[in-house]
């Protein structure tokens, strides 16, 4: 799709604003073809964090009953365990699920996009639910910002710098607060 934009559209510089896994998404991207980095003025990341969910052990016990009860469902029920506003494919998550076990993100070809994005040549605002207790909780947010390098990258959490508290998971970007708010 970015290569698509920059040929055959003429698309000099995107702005990207991203939720969760669609912000990891564009970030191995970038960082697995780095031509494409120039493409990019800015990027907003809502809720995103790869491996920094687990850090304790009850953590990663709980994390460990999602994955397996996720595995039997074939999906995560996200808007019914109320982290997300839909279900996500099992298939889908199950990288997700290994990063945080195994506090890496590492490609499975062992390409490692942690120390990557320190290389970012361009501003990043991250942004963070300040009520988030599974997917992206605020800790896990901050260890996956400060993989970042360089004064042009900012840290927002909700409760606080004019964010007001009690967002989650998916109402830090997709909720009628959020669009009046941030």
């Amino acid at each position: 799709m970015l290569r698509y934009l920059r040929q055959h559209e003429k698309v000099a510089t995107l702005h990207g604003v991203t939720h969760s896994g669609g912000g990891l998404a564009l970030l191995m991207c970038l960082l697995r073809q780095p031509q494409l980095l120039p493409l990019i003025g800015k990027l907003v990341l809502f809720a995103c964090q790869a491996c920094h969910a687990a850090p304790a052990l009850s953590r990663r016990l709980l994390m460990k009953l999602a994955r397996h009860l996720s595995a039997c469902l074939g999906r995560v029920p996200g808007k019914r365990l109320g982290i997300g506003v839909q279900d996500e494919s099992f298939y889908l998550m199950s990288q997700w699920f290994d990063w945080n076990l195994t506090g890496r993100f590492v490609g499975r070809d062992g390409f490692d996009y942690l120390p990557a994005l320190a290389h970012l040549p361009f501003p990043v605002l991250a942004v963070c639910a300040d009520q988030d207790r599974f997917i992206a909780p605020p800790a896990a947010c901050r260890r996956f910002f400060e993989a970042l390098s360089g004064s042009q990258h900012h840290y927002l959490l909700a409760g606080q710098g004019g964010i007001a508290a009690g967002y989650r998971h998916g109402s830090i970007l997709l909720s009628r607060r959020a669009a009046l708010e941030i």
